[in-house]
């Protein structure tokens, strides 16, 4: 997900900034042995969700904070009304809930999840696009993946 830039400046977060991300979600299921009942039986249960950004494959862990492991990489479009784009260096996300709603509905394991731009970190205020139109979006070196939304 590319985010769009009218100006390449940075913004200092003056509070918490809720913002939605969309998230494939894969189910991890562990095998193992029950040794209940003096006997051994075979059984299966689901350890815990794993949640990875759909275009970089990226792993991300509820209720954890994050910090971006790359420079920021601003680059010059060929786009008059966006004349600045960030692909690598922040983690996207959109500002609206209803925006992120209509990215899941193209995918049965497509997710949203609540996340938490901290008050005092740098991000970056732009637009992606989507099938509806430009979404405004958010591109922030720190983020704070909350929980998952049930939609």
């Amino acid at each position: 997900m590319c985010l769009y830039l009218t100006k390449r400046d940075s913004i200092v977060a003056q509070k918490d900034i809720v913002s939605y991300k969309v998230m494939i979600i894969e189910n991890i299921t562990i095998f193992g042995l029950d040794f209940r009942n003096r006997g051994q039986s075979f059984h299966t249960e689901t350890l815990k969700h794993r949640f990875f950004a759909p275009f970089t494959n990226y792993e991300y862990y509820l209720d954890r904070i994050l910090l971006a492991d790359e420079n920021v990489m601003i680059q010059s479009t060929d786009l008059i009304t966006f004349p600045y784009s960030i692909s690598e260096g922040v983690f996207h996300t959109f500002k609206k809930l209803d925006d992120a709603k209509e990215v899941v509905k193209y995918g049965k394991s497509f997710v949203v999840v609540k996340c938490i731009i901290p008050k005092g970190s740098i991000y970056y205020q732009g637009y992606c696009m989507s099938d509806k139109g430009l979404c405004e979006s958010y591109g922030s070196q720190i983020l704070h993946v909350t929980n998952e939304i049930m939609l």
